[in-house]
Parts: C-alpha cells; structure tokens; sequence
C-alpha cells in the first residue's frame, strides 16, 4: 500500500508531465490567466465594443428619427435611422471583435470573434438547431481543421436575408 506523500509526490509528477506542454504552448500563444488580463483587458475592450455598436447606433438612430420629426421624412433621417439601427443589430458581433483585439487574439480568431456572438445576440427563433460542440470527433487527426470551419458554415443561414 503505497503512502499519501508518495501518492502526492507521484501525482504532482504526473501532473507536471501532462501540464508543462500545455503551459508552453498557453505561453506561446500569449494566453495568460490572470484576473488584470480578463476582469480589466477584456471587459474595457467588451466596453468600447458596446460603445461603438449599441450606443453610437443609438445616437445616429436618435437623430435621423428626430430630423424627421424637424424637417419632414427625407433621405438623410432615412439614412440615419437605417444607420443606426444596422449599427445595433450589429453590437454582439462588434463586442466579440473588441474582446479578441482587446485579449491580442490571432487573426483567426479575430475573424471567428465575430460569428459567435453574432448569433448569441440574434434573436433566438432566427438560430439553427444546437450544434455538437464536440465536432472533431467526427473527423480523422489529419483532417481535424474541418472541424473549425463547420460551426461558421452551419450559423451562415443565419445571416443570410431571411424570405418574407
């Protein structure tokens, strides 16, 4: 029967052998976990998304529907309100971008910041059935990148202009 410190001197090897290639590679793609990183960088970069999504939509959506009230239905209050409404229906993509800029993400992922919280914001009658999250099981190693091109493909009817 093997004691508790030889088992936790054992286990504390192992652990070490499994994490110290996880750490490096954590390491190597500039993620780090600490509370100044997500509780500050990441929610001052969700802040400026909301900013520049939510709010100044609502502001350019303000004044074209009170230019219309002043002056009469014209283009430019048309263009204001559509304006500003797009740049609303568009806030949780743009939190998704700032957060991935504001954390220093790849491109990649940048670019897959947008799909995620896109469909998060949508309404939910407009979302597909659940997705599988375990989507690489399905694929072979060699082809495991398939995996990562599924979930933006399947969310894509999402954005597509629904029929009437």
């Amino acid at each position: 029967m093997h004691s508790p410190k030889n088992f936790f001197t054992s286990l504390r090897t192992t652990l070490k052998k499994f994490f110290t290639p996880f750490a490096v590679f954590l390491k190597r793609k500039n993620i780090i976990f600490t509370p100044k990183r997500y509780f500050q960088e990441a929610l001052s970069a969700m802040a400026q998304g909301l900013f520049a999504s939510l709010i100044i939509g609502l502001i350019l959506k303000t004044a074209g529907t009170e230019t219309a009230k002043l002056f009469g239905e014209n283009i430019i209050s048309s263009f204001l309100a559509e304006l500003g409404a797009t740049a609303m229906a568009a806030m949780g993509a743009a939190i998704g971008v700032a957060v991935s800029h504001g954390l220093k993400a790849p491109p990649l992922v940048l670019f897959c910041g947008v799909i995620t919280p896109a469909s998060a914001a949508r309404p939910a009658h407009l979302l597909p059935l659940p997705l599988d999250v375990s989507l690489a099981r399905l694929f072979p190693k060699r082809l495991s990148w398939i995996s990562s091109l599924l979930p933006p493909l399947l969310f894509l009817p999402v954005y597509l202009p629904q029929r009437q």
